[in-house]
Parts: structure tokens; C-alpha cells; sequence
């Protein structure tokens, strides 16, 4: 992408976590039992904590609705150093997005929250191996909020690369002279303009 993306309904996907997952069995175990044992009162809490579900479902999603995110800058840096991939994202709703995260297909992770009609600047670092143009790839952004139940996210694909210089080399101290200055200490003509070079 170019430019800012901002996120709506068919951008966003949701799928139940694990404990989700574990969740929706135990609300099918405590139907059973009510149905089994005519438990009126299990009925009320079995339907309260399915609806519970249902409205964590909602929040999941609407955690991330009319996002605005757009690419930032990316500082060059050597092989081996730490790159930083700048994001500007931008909360125009009312409601403060909580539990948001960055990742990329490396693992990389940075979350944040985004307080209500605010922007903030995320930085996604990225270990470097080699020398060259480095691209993020393909980014996920997500949350499980509010009670980890679901999992909502979305795809990113900015066109944006950071340069990665090759690494410098360590600079070669100058040897000590092995005889101390004065009575002793030997000295050979043209021996200081070859001091400190390796042999070829």
C-alpha cells in the first residue's frame, strides 16, 4: 500500500483464540447439565456468559475499526544493528483502542494502545543480518481484546525498505614498542611506517 489505509468491516478478520475455544466447550458442558437436570438458574448463568462472549466478540472488532495507519520513515543503520520501521497510526473515533499489536513474519512484536481522536508513532524493530535493502514484508496487525477470547486482525503491505550499510571494520590498534624509551630501546630505520599493518 501507498499512502493511508484505513481499516473497515471486510479488512478485518476474527477467529477464537484457544481459551476461546475452551470457553465455547465449557458453555456446551454447563447447557448439558441444565438441560439434563432442569436447572433453571444454570440456564440464566450458561445464556449471561455466552452473551458475555458474544459482546467480547463485538469489542474484539470494533478495537480495530476505522484505524488509519500510514508508513513512516525507516533510518539506514549497519549490519547487525537494530532497524526501526516507523508507523503513524491515528484513532479518529471516541473509544480508546486498547491491546493493539504489530507483528511481522519474523516475530518481531511491539504493542500499544491508541487513546481516543489521537495519533501515535509505533516502531517496529527489526534485527539485521546482512547489507542491503530490508523490507518488513507483509504485517499483521491485531488484538484479543477484551478477554482473550478472539482473535481479531488484518494484513498490511506497505511499499517501504530501510538500507542496511555493511558492517566497518575494527579498527587495528597501533603495537606497544617492546623496549621502553631510551638506554635499550632499538630503533630501525623505516620500522614506524609499517607499524600496525598486517602482513599481506
Amino acid at each position: 500500500h501507498e499512502g493511508t489505509v484505513t481499516l473497515t468491516q471486510r479488512s478485518v478478520y476474527i477467529i477464537p483464540t484457544r481459551r476461546g475455544a475452551g470457553f465455547a466447550g465449557v458453555l456446551v458442558l454447563m447447557l448439558l447439565g441444565d438441560i439434563n437436570y432442569i436447572l433453571s438458574l444454570g440456564y440464566v448463568l450458561t445464556f449471561l456468559l455466552a452473551s458475555m462472549a458474544i459482546m467480547s466478540m463485538l469489542h474484539a472488532v470494533r478495537n480495530m475499526l476505522k484505524l488509519e495507519i500510514r508508513a513512516g520513515r525507516v533510518d539506514p543503520v549497519f549490519a547487525g544493528d537494530i532497524a526501526e520501521f516507523r508507523f503513524h497510526v491515528h484513532n479518529p473515533g471516541e473509544l480508546a483502542r486498547h491491546g493493539l499489536h504489530l507483528r511481522d513474519a519474523d516475530g518481531n512484536d511491539v504493542p500499544f494502545d491508541l487513546p481516543a481522536e489521537q495519533a501515535c508513532e509505533v516502531g517496529l524493530t527489526v534485527p539485521t543480518r546482512r547489507r542491503g535493502w530490508l523490507v518488513p514484508g507483509r504485517l499483521t496487525l491485531y488484538t484479543e481484546f477484551p478477554l482473550g477470547l478472539f482473535y481479531a486482525w488484518t494484513y498490511l503491505n506497505f511499499d517501504m525498505r530501510g538500507l542496511v550499510y555493511p558492517k566497518p571494520a575494527e579498527t587495528a590498534r597501533l603495537p606497544a614498542s617492546s623496549a621502553p624509551s631510551g638506554t635499550g630501546a632499538v630503533s630501525v630505520a623505516g620500522d614506524d611506517d609499517f607499524s600496525g599493518l598486517r602482513s599481506y
